[in-house]
């Protein structure tokens, strides 16, 4: 499954029920160019018993989204946009994303995130 334009990582659920990629469209580009947006986009797909993804949500990103990690649980998501210099927390409930708090600001530009092997 392609989710959309520019993937920039990929991460699955601790519970296996769930996958999240970053799209980078075209938060990456240069000013000039026809394709340049301002920020990213976050995709929530489940993964079905067969093993196939299927979307179930979309948020707003910042600008160039690298990172992606759940939480422990599998009930937050959270990524980090390089270009603002920020973290963005999100809770999953019943396949629907719901950004938390405001952008946590970070002290330099995160390049990747990371959770525990599961």
């Amino acid at each position: 499954m392609a989710p959309g334009n520019g993937p920039e990582g990929f991460a699955i659920a601790p519970d296996g029920k769930t996958a999240a990629a970053p799209l980078l469209l075209g938060s990456g580009a240069k000013d000039t160019d026809w394709f340049k947006t301002k920020g990213g986009e976050l995709v929530l797909m489940s993964i079905g018993a067969d093993g196939k993804l299927r979307e179930t949500a979309r948020a707003t990103l910042g600008g160039v989204p690298e990172g992606v990690a759940y939480g422990p649980n599998s009930d937050y998501l959270y990524v980090s946009n390089y270009f603002d210099k920020d973290l963005q927390v999100f809770h999953i409930d019943g396949g629907k994303l719901t950004e938390v708090g405001p952008r946590l600001k970070l002290p330099g530009q995160p390049a990747s995130m990371r959770a525990p092997a599961r």
